[in-house]
């Protein structure tokens, strides 16, 4: 209790601690004849030349600037050129009269577009800017991910290089999509729609520090005032089997008030494959297996603001998924004599999986500024509500040499699981500029509640046997307080920027198997610290360097200590003594122009988790659990070259490399140590390949070289090639696409391990090679009442909206 009083009080204080004496500038800008002027740009400059407040004069050619006692320069602009300047000592609330400025022209409304970079890099960040890449052009939210450096998109899995996991953020806010419901949802976002996306491979402590991961930030762009647009599209994908989809978005915005709307629907099959062989000491055991994964999936979005006045915002949005993912699946195993070879008996197994998965989540946003000093309140308060359940079963017969069956041989079971959760959560963010720095500071509380419900029938004969040995309910809760600070500063003529971080979390876990009347609580608090600078000599060289530290908390499946039995010789279980992993990063990055971006990267993780397949020789049983069970390094490089010297061709090209190494804390269940080279090579190709742009033609190729991963696994080489066709119709509204995928059929997984000195190999194919058909039609209305008008310093008058 005695941190929570702390984490309130600071919370409480901090503001008042870092607030200062605020002053009004004031006056009015006139000509000779005393006409007054609008809209001009008035700005007040720091010794360090950075602006600190923007105000435009209003219809009465009016201003007043809201400002931090100490010594200024006043500027005032107009079409970027400085028509009137000073310098101000400020100790109390001024009011400069009447500013008569003879060579002012009255403001036009007209748009002033400026070109910007393709890739820019921040302190905390890289932005590739969607607007300025051919390759992107007439695509959908996955295409802008596949040519947007350091992202890795291969057989519709979205990953950031050197990251295990990944958040995809849209405006800012955390997408609570996950697998076939995210990638969904990306395809009805056009690119045409997007203005660029960010991707932070270190996030700073505004952020959870959850996961060795990274964050992908696409910002859409802002539907101009009193209009409205709208996309619809369906594909077709065919592979083993047929995958149809369909959806669209809406997007509207008419005076103070904003609408979005998004739906995607989709249905079909694909077919998976698997195959292992285990040696154990006196029999090869080989399998093979094919499933049919059904989908069934709908999902949808609901966003709604209302600009209440020019300062104040209020949304809410709603995200909903809702599927069926069924599986069937076919098992053969074969037991083989290790010595000399002859064939020894025959296991199959049957089974299906009748599964639901249900997704809802509420968000209510508000944000404020709160002067023109750039000082801003924003605040998000979340409400998710997952349910799964799945209803599997599974006949397993055991045949000997002969084909005969074995005695008892026959299993069947029936395994029922639902699972529920919830999750409330809320966070208020403050961005406080100060005379010698930019602070910005927040917190966050959250709370989830799991509870899994296991159901184990014996159905082998006539009637179903409840077997309460095999049936389990968990509860699992976990509570977690944060406060985070962050302060940033530019400085060297606006060359050099640093920002560092500091992040606390507190965190109170509670697991109670009430069959087992098994009750594990842990609480722990922890720092998480984020540094980060950043050199920009000029326009066509960047240099940065940052360091993070992370937490990986185990996963609410993880945790349960139930068996899954997916056949009478294999189960899996989860394990509530998990504890979490941390990780810290270092990396090193410089950019030149918009052709190359080179990365050295450093990451050490300690107490590192995950599943771990247990081999029992005596009964041949296959145990998969989880475990904290290794700790590992690794550095390396990734180096990308953006080609684009002719009109018709952008090409982006990268490779990886890296050295990674384990040490087991569970020797000699695995080996004492694995460790060796990685990395892969890859190119992706985007041709346009008439005058009017609208054909265009790709191809990507990417080759995985063998490696040793950290899990203590050694990994086969992988080849992938896809290629694609564009093309564009009625003025561009209407487009067709076709996408040939993982044309070489290279597996998703093909791996070997040793796990109590038994050697096994697994592989795996889930019909990654397929031939998509998708057409895509947009349209809109729009009556742009006040044209927009960009100045030098957008980012500094983007504070004062």
């Amino acid at each position: 209790m005695k941190c929570h009083k702390i984490i309130l009080i600071i919370a409480l204080l901090l503001p008042t601690i870092l607030s200062a004496q605020i002053l009004n500038v004031s006056g009015m800008l006139a000509d000779k004849t005393g006409k007054p002027y609008e809209l001009a740009e008035i700005v007040l400059y720091k010794n360090d030349s950075v602006a600190v407040a923007v105000e435009f004069s209003d219809a009465n050619g009016k201003f007043n600037i809201k400002v931090q006692e100490g010594d200024y320069a006043l500027a005032i602009r107009q079409f970027g050129k400085i028509v009137y300047s000073r310098e101000l000592v400020l100790n109390k609330d001024t009011d400069l009269g009447v500013i008569n400025i003879e060579s002012m022209q009255q403001l036009q409304e007209i748009i002033v577009q400026g070109k910007t970079k393709l890739i820019e890099r921040k302190v905390d960040r890289l932005v590739f800017n969607v607007e300025n890449s051919q390759s992107a052009a007439g695509g959908d939210a996955i295409d802008v991910l596949k040519v947007t450096p350091n992202i890795n998109v291969q057989n519709d899995q979205i990953s950031i290089i050197g990251k295990s996991t990944l958040a995809v953020m849209i405006n800012d806010r955390i997408m609570q999509l996950s697998g076939d419901d995210l990638i969904n949802f990306l395809k009805t976002i056009p690119a045409d729609n997007i203005k660029n996306v960010e991707v932070i491979t270190t996030p700073p402590a505004k952020y959870d520090a959850e996961g060795n991961s990274g964050l992908i930030n696409i910002k859409l762009k802002k539907t101009p005032d009193n209009s409205w647009n709208a996309t619809v599209f369906g594909a077709y994908k065919q592979a083993a089997y047929g995958t149809g989809s369909t959806g669209g978005n809406f997007n509207y915005n008419k005076d103070k008030m904003a609408f979005v709307l998004s739906t995607n629907y989709t249905k079909g099959s694909y077919r998976g494959k698997e195959e292992s062989s285990i040696y154990y000491p006196a029999k090869l055991w080989e399998s093979k297996g094919i499933a049919k994964y059904e989908s069934d999936l709908w999902n949808g979005r609901a966003g709604v603001d209302y600009q209440f006045t020019k300062k104040w915002n209020m949304g809410v949005q709603y995200i909903g998924s809702f599927n069926k993912p069924d599986i069937e699946d076919d098992n053969e195993t074969n037991i083989i004599d290790a010595n000399p070879g002859i064939p020894n008996g025959v296991i199959t197994t049957k089974g299906k999986n009748l599964r639901k998965r249900n997704l809802n989540t509420l968000n209510w946003h508000t944000n404020v500024d709160l002067d023109t000093l750039g000082r801003k309140i924003s605040a998000d308060f979340d409400y998710l509500n997952y349910i799964a359940d799945n209803d599997a079963v599974f006949h397993s017969d055991t045949y000997n040499s002969a084909q005969a069956e074995v005695p008892n041989g026959r299993v069947a079971a029936n395994n029922l699981i639902h699972q529920k959760i919830n999750n409330y959560s809320g966070q208020v963010n403050v961005e406080h500029p100060l005379q010698w720095m930019n602070l910005s500071y927040g917190t966050k509380l959250s709370f989830s509640k799991t509870r899994n419900d296991v159901a184990y029938f014996d159905i082998t004969g006539s009637i179903p046997l409840f077997d309460t040995s095999q049936s389990d309910q968990f509860e699992y809760k976990e509570n977690t307080q944060a406060l985070y600070a962050s302060g940033n500063k530019k400085f060297g003529n606006n060359k050099w920027e640093t920002q560092l971080g500091l992040r606390m979390e507190n965190t109170r876990t509670e697991g109670y198997s009430i069959v087992l009347n098994e009750k594990v609580k842990k609480e722990y608090t922890q720092f998480f610290p984020t540094a980060y600078i950043t050199y920009t000599p000029n326009e066509q060289h960047s240099f940065s360097l940052n360091y993070s530290k992370r937490i990986n908390r185990p996963g609410f499946n993880a945790l349960n200590p139930f068996k899954w039995y997916s056949s009478p010789y294999a189960y899996s279980e989860g394990n509530p003594y998990l504890q979490p992993s941390f990780s810290h990063n270092i990396e090193a990055n410089y950019g030149y122009r918009d052709l190359l971006q080179t990365t050295l990267f450093f990451s050490r993780d300690t107490d590192n988790s995950g599943q771990v397949v247990l081999l029992n020789e005596s009964d041949y049983t296959q145990r998969v659990t989880r475990l904290n069970y290794f700790d590992s390094y690794s550095f390396g490089f990734q180096q990308v070259y953006i080609f684009k010297k002719f009109h018709w061709l952008e090409s982006q090209n990268m490779v990886v490399g890296y050295f990674q190494h384990s040490d087991s804390k569970i020797y000699p269940v695995t080996p004492r140590s694995n460790e060796g080279l990685g990395g892969s090579i890859g190119t992706s190709n985007n041709f346009i390949l008439n005058k009017d742009k609208t054909i265009r033609a790709g191809f990507d190729l990417q080759y995985q070289f063998p490696n040793r991963s950290g899990d203590l696994v050694y990994n086969y080489g992988i080849t992938q090639l896809n290629v694609s066709a564009r093309f564009s119709f009625l003025d561009k509204k209407l487009q067709l696409t076709i996408v040939g995928n993982n044309l070489l059929k290279a597996y998703d997984f093909n791996n070997k391990s040793n796990r109590n000195d038994i050697e096994a190999y697994y592989k795996g194919y889930y019909d990654t090679r397929y031939c998509r058909v998708s057409l895509l039609y947009k349209w809109g209305s729009s009556k742009v009442n006040v044209a927009e008008r960009q100045v030098s310093n957008e980012e500094e008058k983007n504070r004062t909206n």
